[in-house]
Order: structure tokens, then sequence, then C-alpha cells
């Protein structure tokens, strides 16, 4: 026994009222369209006792409940590292801004490197791609070298002025989460490996399908994995958790963490990754495309943009 949705509805209009009709069958709507046949059993309405905008209430919500789910598209790079970088940063966001995304998720490491000996100490913070992005949101998260030197308060005087005009849950900036349509975000700052917080903003959000992002991972593996325990503990017993995307390795993977939930590491778009052969002389970062429950998740470069033969899909658990 299970419940048969119909394709399509439609609305015929007459004086005083109105009638519903749906069908099964795309066929039987083009006849409906060309005569107004009846197909099942209509349903009449009349007008003079129902406001006109109930029908269009009783429309939304059909189509709302019928479609397969909404399409959005977000970009996560990191290890930006501006002060070594040997690719111009108009270069990254033009190669970024060709994908279209909605919205960019960094993984830290916006530079380096404070202990560094001249010519190229942080000496202050710089994430000068931001300027040529034309207005697309960022959201940042700390990696380990946003910790050094005076780096922490240039970071954050950078980016409290531009904290985007929303509902954010946390320290932005730091270890903070928000929602969008339909999917809860999750940053974790580098220094933060206790998981107090992260178990309460998901029990917080519990049913939302839940994206992190960090510059440390969730799992040991990869080319050079930067682990962070809290962070590995939640992922693999959430179930709300989908995907953990991270840096600091300056290589591609995608890796299982459970069933319907994946490790993801990004690249490097200031490097070529020098640690990863599959990507030897790229600058990479990712391209995430969400449609209704699934992840496809494409590594994409400053040379070559996006680069569909290394696309992988995650699902949720069944």
């Amino acid at each position: 026994m299970f419940l048969r949705l119909p394709v399509w509805v439609g609305v015929s209009l007459a004086k005083g009222s109105c009638v519903l009709d749906f069908g099964m069958r795309i066929l039987d709507l083009v006849k409906w369209r060309r005569n107004r046949t009846k197909i099942q059993n209509p349903i009449p309405i009349n007008r003079d006792k129902i406001p006109n905008y109930f029908i269009g209430i009783f429309l939304f919500l059909f189509f709302i409940s019928a479609r397969p789910g909404e399409f959005f598209r977000f970009v996560v790079l990191s290890d930006t590292h501006n002060t070594l970088g040997n690719v111009k940063p108009a270069q990254v966001a033009s190669s970024i801004k060709k994908t279209s995304p909605q919205f960019i998720l960094h993984a830290g490491d916006f530079t380096c490197c404070a202990r560094s000996q001249s010519p190229t100490p942080a000496s202050r913070f710089k994430f000068d791609e931001f300027q040529y992005l034309g207005g697309i949101p960022v959201f940042p998260v700390t990696g380990n070298h946003d910790y050094e030197g005076n780096v922490p308060q240039e970071y954050n005087k950078f980016w409290n002025s531009r904290k985007p005009n929303m509902k954010i849950n946390g320290q932005w900036g730091h270890s903070y989460s928000f929602d969008f349509k339909g999917f809860h975000f999750i940053a974790i700052d580098w220094q933060s490996n206790d998981d107090t917080w992260l178990k309460s903003d998901l029990k917080n959000n519990a049913g939302k399908p839940a994206i992190i992002f960090s510059h440390h991972a969730a799992l040991k593996v990869g080319c050079k994995p930067g682990f962070n325990k809290g962070l590995s503990g939640v992922a693999e017993t959430n179930r709300d958790v989908r995907a953990v995307f991270s840096g600091h390795s300056h290589c591609w993977g995608v890796y299982d963490i459970r069933p319907g939930a994946v490790q993801v590491f990004v690249g490097t778009v200031s490097h070529d990754n020098h640690r990863d052969p599959q990507f030897s002389g790229k600058h990479t970062f990712v391209v995430v495309d969400v449609e209704g429950k699934n992840l496809k998740i494409c590594p994409a470069s400053v040379e070559d943009g996006i680069l569909a033969k290394w696309c992988k899909t995650a699902s949720p658990a069944r």
C-alpha cells in the first residue's frame, strides 16, 4: 500500500466558482489544457464562500511538497596564504565567480607565517580575494596560521566589519552556525577541540542536515591530515552531519566518515597541490551542488575550472 501523488494540478475559473482538477499522467494534462476535460473527480469550490487566496495557498503548498528539492551551489576554499601565494587574488576570485556560487565557505589559513623569517612574515591579516568577489558572501573560520603573531586581532577586525545581515549562532568568525535553504552550516574554530558547543548547536537544530567546515579534519586520513578529536566523535555519531570540509592538507580527497557522511579535503589556491600527485601544479577549491538531500562535490582549479571527472555524490544514509 502506497500513496500516489498527482503529477499535475489545474484550476478552471468560471463565473462565481472554481474547479481544481488533477491527474496522474502528463498526457492527461495535455487533454485537460485543450478542452478542460475532467480527468479525476474535480473539487468544486464556491468562490463566494472561500477567498481566492486560499486557492493560491493550496497550489503553493502542493508544489512545495511535490518538488524533489531546492538546488543551490556553494564553494569551499582554504589555505589562501596570501603572503605566500603564487597566483594572483584576482585570478582566484575570477575562477570562483565563473562557477556562480551563492556563498563561499573558507576553511582557514588566510595568511602565513608570522614565525617565518623575512621577507614574508604575516605581520597583518589579509584576504585580498575579497575585493574581487563582487559581493559573494564569505563565511570564514580560523586556521593554525591565523593564530600567529598579531594576526588574530587583524582577523577579527577584518571579519567583524563584514558580518552578514542574517541570524548567526555562536561567535562569528570562530565557532558559529547559520541556516540556508533547509541546511545547517557550522564553523569550528581551529583552537576548539571541545565538542560541547558543537553538540549543543546540533541538538538545538536537530533534524536539519548539517555541513561542517573546519581547518582540521574529522578523520586521520589524507596526505597531511590535521585532526580535530572533538569534531571526529560528533561527526561519527550524529546522524544529522552530512559532510565535513577541511583545509590544512593542501590536497584533495573525499572519504567516508560513516554511511551518509563524508570528509572532504579542499586543497589550496595559494600553492599548487604539491602533496597531491593527481593535482600537481593545480590551485584547487571545491564546488558543491545541493539538490534535495544529495551533495555533488567537485574539485575545481584556478587553471581549469570544475574538474568533472573527479566529482563525487554524497547521499544520505538509508
